[in-house]
């Protein structure tokens, strides 16, 4: 027995009559046939034995044999890899050939995504994420995730980083000149061409820099450094504020909105048909083609499906972030290629527009997740979340009767209100 399932007897365990309809609380130690207290449960072999047995008690565990089974077969798994784990510290080829696997067949996927303890009981879940905790600790284990984030971990989050940074950067432009806050023709108004050439000014110069940051988490080399160096000083910014009039600035930046939609857009289906092994392609017989328009968005609607009925997320869908980013950076998409072929109506802008510009900026919260400092407080924050929407349960009925009782007294008395009848009466001083 996995010393692990001790924990079980200090919360107690729910037991039942032969009815279902009977239940109550077992005390908190069980005892054997001889009388002395165990502070741990039976075994499995006596589980099943005392299950099969016709002159069975009349009480049994809620918590059926097979999920028991399940979590001991799981519980063994991970003892596996704490074993596989201790044998890579001196086994530094294996440690290798490893780091070069799939990433779905890695041993680190599999901690965090391989997870059969839907219908287990709460306690079961906790000892089973215990030990998987247990593992991520394990030095072996730090050491192939600091190897894998130098590898390709920090190029690829420096990446998404710089692109969310100009996906906010041209979709602010674009909302500021779609509502209006450039008043007048900057051809014409003096007014209006300074706020002009500010907003083309700050746009250039975040523009440049994010740009040329991207193409440095691609292409720098320590060969190209120079190439990269003169790139970045022969930008002259009043030349490129010339180049630009107000049309050709509004197409470029609307143009470069949709472009990082798009790459958004392509890393995110990208994330989601990888919750398909590679090999499945060629199972079905079908081009990549169709398997990447057909059954990626399938597999994204029956994965909703399964999240809100079964509440068995996908992998993609285990993080709360992946829940609304494709939607939105569709929703982008849509916008960009609105404000490109004809303009967005002014309500669109407002009622749309800016609650995605909101998000986008709060999804900027999720890339302090690298941090060791700051990355532990997201958890915290979304369960602090969930606590306020609860709360709203008690407040908005107070709220609601608040509101409809105010208005039907005010409303009631429409334009006869009354002021008050009691008059100031001057104060006489004695002297």
């Amino acid at each position: 027995m996995h010393p692990s399932n001790r924990r079980r007897d200090d919360i107690g365990v729910m037991v039942e009559m032969a009815e279902s309809s009977t239940t109550f609380l077992a005390p908190e130690h069980a005892q054997c046939d001889n009388g002395e207290d165990k502070s741990f449960p039976p075994s499995l072999r006596r589980r099943y034995a005392s299950a099969l047995d016709p002159h069975r008690s009349t009480f049994r565990h809620t918590t059926s044999l097979q999920h028991e089974a399940a979590k001991d077969q799981k519980l063994r798994e991970l003892d596996e890899v704490a074993a596989t784990l201790d044998m890579w510290r001196d086994d530094h080829d294996s440690m290798v050939k490893a780091l070069r696997t799939k990433v779905r067949d890695s041993m680190l996927f599999s901690l965090l995504h391989n997870d059969a303890t839907a219908g287990m009981d709460e306690w079961d879940r906790d000892v089973i994420q215990d030990e998987k905790k247990k593992l991520l600790q394990h030095p072996v284990m730090r050491l192939i995730v600091l190897l894998k984030w130098r590898a390709f971990g920090v190029r690829m989050f420096s990446e998404q980083l710089l692109m969310h940074l100009l996906l906010l950067l041209t979709l602010t432009v674009s909302l500021t000149i779609s509502l209006g806050t450039i008043q007048g023709d900057p051809k014409d108004d003096p007014d209006g061409d300074k706020e002009f050439k500010k907003i083309a000014g700050s746009w250039l110069c975040g523009t440049a820099l994010l740009l040329l940051s991207l193409l440095v988490t691609r292409f720098l080399t320590w060969q190209n450094k120079k190439a990269c160096a003169i790139t970045a000083i022969s930008l002259n910014l009043d030349h490129l504020v010339q180049l630009c009039d107000s049309l050709t600035f509004v197409k470029l930046n609307n143009g470069l909105v949709g472009l990082c939609a798009v790459y958004f857009c392509i890393f995110e289906l990208r994330e989601l048909a990888a919750d398909y092994p590679d090999y499945a392609v060629f199972l079905c017989g079908d081009s990549l083609m169709y398997w990447r328009l057909v059954h990626v968005p399938t597999h994204f609607v029956t994965s909703i499906y399964k999240l809100v009925c079964t509440k068995t997320p996908s992998p993609y869908l285990e993080s709360y972030w992946n829940r609304i980013q494709l939607p939105l950076f569709l929703l982008v998409l849509v916008y960009a290629l609105c404000e490109l072929w004809t303009y967005f109506p002014f309500e669109m802008c407002v009622y749309l527009g800016i609650p995605m510009h909101f998000v986008l900026c709060l999804m900027c919260v999720q890339y302090l997740e690298a941090f060791r400092d700051v990355g532990y407080l997201l958890p915290m924050m979304r369960r602090m979340l969930t606590d306020v929407f609860r709360y709203l349960a008690f407040y908005l009925p107070i709220q609601c009767g608040y509101a409809c009782a105010y208005y039907l007294l005010f409303k009631s008395q429409g334009e006869n209100l009354k002021p008050s009848s009691r008059a100031p009466t001057p104060q006489t001083r004695p002297w």
